[in-house]
C-alpha cells in the first residue's frame, strides 16, 4: 500500500487511471484474514475511477511487491516484480468506469 501511495502522491498513474486513498487520518489498522490468509488495511480504502477496489496482501507472499487488488471478481496483482504498475492491472483498471 505504501507504493501506492508514493505513485498517488508523485502522480505517477496509468493514463485513463484515477486513483484515490480514502483514509481516516489514523494509524494504519492492518487485520489479518485467516479464512482468504491475507492482510488488509481496515480504514483505508482505494478507489479506482470512483469506484472501490478491495486491496489487500497475502500472508508470507514471496513478491517483491505483494499487493493485489480485487476487480470484477478477479485478484490482480497491482505491481510487476520492480514496483511498476502491471499490465493485468493496468488493463483491469481502465475498464472501471
Amino acid at each position: 500500500m505504501g507504493r501506492l501511495a508514493l505513485l498517488i502522491n508523485d502522480e505517477i498513474l496509468p493514463k485513463g487511471v484515477r486513483i484515490k486513498i480514502q483514509e481516516s487520518g489514523e494509524p494504519f489498522d492492518i487485520e489479518r484474514d485467516d479464512l482468504e490468509n491475507c492482510l488488509y488495511m481496515v480504514n483505508y480504502s482505494v478507489y479506482i475511477n470512483g469506484k472501490r477496489v478491495p486491496m489487500r496482501t497475502n500472508v508470507n507472499s514471496r513478491c517483491n511487491y505483494p499487493l493485489t487488488a480485487t476487480i470484477e471478481e478477479e485478484e490482480i496483482y497491482v505491481f510487476d516484480d520492480n514496483g511498476q504498475f502491471s499490465d493485468d492491472f493496468i488493463q483491469a483498471a481502465t475498464q472501471i468506469k
